[in-house]
């Protein structure tokens, strides 16, 4: 089945390569994306400018997971999110200018560690 569109939140142009949340907010917003990962992701695919993060399993709230998204977009504007429904899976897709690889590599780490830590 092809996975269908649920959310799509275009990175704003010339956006510059900044979080707008304070360091006790960042804090917070990295914990949700931790537990999320560490309770439900599948799968993490990286090309140069996009992460792609598969999520499943008992538990998974569309809703929840699509405001989530929406507040990181709120804050960190460069980002291009897409969120596809896939029978029983969530992909989030994320974009990301050149400049900003650093930031989707740390997604990434923050995803697989998340998964590792569960997994000990």
């Amino acid at each position: 089945m092809t996975p269908t569109p649920l959310t799509i939140l275009p990175a704003v142009s010339d956006s510059p390569i900044a979080c707008s949340l304070s360091l006790a907010e960042l804090g917070g917003r990295l914990g949700e994306f931790e537990r999320l990962f560490a309770a439900h992701l599948v799968a993490v695919r990286r090309g140069p400018r996009w992460l792609e993060l598969t999520l499943g399993g008992e538990g998974l709230v569309v809703a929840d997971v699509n405001d989530l998204i929406e507040r990181e977009h709120a804050c960190c504007s460069f980002f291009d999110f897409k969120l596809l429904v896939s029978d029983d899976r969530l992909v989030v897709e994320m974009r990301a200018p050149e400049r900003a690889g650093s930031v989707l590599d740390g997604f990434a780490l923050m995803a697989v560690a998340a998964v590792r830590a569960v997994a000990t």
